[in-house]
């Protein structure tokens, strides 16, 4: 909370003396600090992505639902106001899955109880696994797991443990049953769309919040009345928090489609090529690893940060894509109504895009060279940085565009036919 309230008010005071010579804040100005705050949607999203196994299993593994149950109890933790560490994706021999509040927990989910408890004891020895870890189950097999572990304590099979009521302490309910973590799992069902919202839902509420406060501000140093500055900073903020909101539902859903396949190891290409080039020098391996680290929440080195690199640019690059498509429909809507001409539209388009691109990419490049350099204010003055980018990016598109448009006469011509279409209406 204290680095959020660093980086808003340092992007106030970039606001305010950028504003002080405007009489009244601008649609183009709106837009400039739109894109450059769905710039930090995106990178938002992509983090949010990158907590989850969804680009690394769900569509390519043969049980995808076990690590959709993982995702999905790990999910309800968070919420809950628990500290939760995932520690399965190491793929440790019998490791946990993750740890929450200090207890390491082992999420087992299979078509039945006496599935999910089989696997859970080695098959040479037939003791438990899983040590001193709690067993999660599906919510439906809770009961039945917990009698079928009372008879594996009777049989001396769970090390240390001699008491079978037990039993109830070493086998943990989980927040979803099995058929639900498998619907969860694929494309295009109430379960998946509903878990995506949800781990969409904080990323595009501090969307809102970031965009309000900074509109709102702005609109009130350029000398709007704070009410009506409060009501158009609540629309534009959601509409960019829904945006993102879309965006990252549809890359979630997106990813977990099969018919997919192709063109996400196109991307993943990409992506792999880009972070490759960029870990051939020093300073962008020690980049690669401040972001992954960043995002991770843990210190990442070599393949490791690599890897969540990666997939944090395939991430940005389907949402984006989303983005784009989404500002497209809008502009294209605008001209149709004849709202505006089509090469004001197309400006709008390019200008958008250019600001979301640089707001994200500056986001992260700021983020990890900060954070680099000096932890905490460092990640704090580069992600500002990286926001400001954004800014600049779109309103410098802005004015090129206008600058070569100005030498067809034809423009203001239409743009004056419009205006006086509008005024006639």
């Amino acid at each position: 909370m204290r680095n959020f309230t660093t980086i808003l008010f340092l992007l106030l005071t970039l606001i305010e003396a950028n504003a002080q010579t405007l009489v009244e804040p601008t649609e183009q100005e709106t837009q400039d600090i739109t894109s450059a705050i769905l710039g930090w949607g995106m990178m938002s999203s992509a983090g949010s992505t990158e907590q989850t196994q969804l680009q690394t299993f769900y569509r390519l593994s043969e049980n995808p639902h076990g690590y959709a149950a993982e995702d999905v109890n790990a999910l309800v933790d968070r919420l809950c106001g628990k500290k939760v560490t995932q520690t399965g994706r190491v793929n440790a021999s019998d490791g946990a899955d993750r740890i929450v509040n200090g207890v390491k927990i082992q999420t087992k989910y299979c078509k039945s109880a006496s599935s999910t408890i089989k696997t859970s004891f080695d098959k040479h020895t037939g003791l438990y696994r899983y040590g001193n870890q709690l067993l999660e189950v599906p919510k439906d097999q809770y009961e039945e797991a917990v009698r079928l572990m009372k008879e594996k304590i009777k049989e001396g099979k769970v090390p240390g443990v001699t008491n079978p009521e037990d039993a109830k302490k070493l086998v943990k309910k989980g927040f979803v049953t099995y058929a639900q973590a498998a619907k969860i799992a694929k494309a295009g069902t109430v379960e998946s769309v509903g878990f995506d919202l949800a781990t969409g839902a904080v990323t595009s509420a501090c969307t809102a919040g970031l965009s309000f406060a900074i509109l709102f501000t702005n609109y009130c140093i350029n000398g709007m009345d704070a009410d009506q500055a409060a009501l158009l900073a609540a629309k534009e903020s959601g509409c960019t928090a829904g945006i993102v909101l879309l965006a990252h539902v549809g890359s979630q859903q997106f990813f977990r489609t099969k018919a997919a396949d192709n063109i996400i190891k196109r991307i993943d290409k990409i992506a792999d090529d880009l972070v490759k080039k960029l870990a051939l020098t020093e300073k962008g391996r020690k980049a690669i690893e401040a972001v992954a680290s960043f995002v991770s929440k843990s210190h990442l080195t070599g393949k490791k940060a690599m890897d969540v690199c990666r997939r944090l640019i395939s991430s940005n690059i389907v949402t984006g894509t989303l983005v784009t498509g989404s500002a497209v429909g809008i502009e294209g809507y605008k001209v149709c109504a004849g709202k505006e001409t089509l090469a004001d539209g197309g400006t709008n388009v390019a200008s958008g895009v250019a600001g979301t691109a640089l707001g994200c990419a500056g986001a992260w490049g700021g983020t990890a060279l900060g954070t680099a350099i000096c932890p905490g204010v460092g990640t704090v003055l580069g992600f500002v940085c990286g926001i400001g980018a954004g800014y600049l990016g779109s309103w410098g598109t802005q004015e090129l565009i206008g600058l070569v448009r100005n030498g067809d006469p034809s423009n203001d011509e239409a743009g004056e036919e419009i205006g006086n279409e509008s005024n006639n209406q």
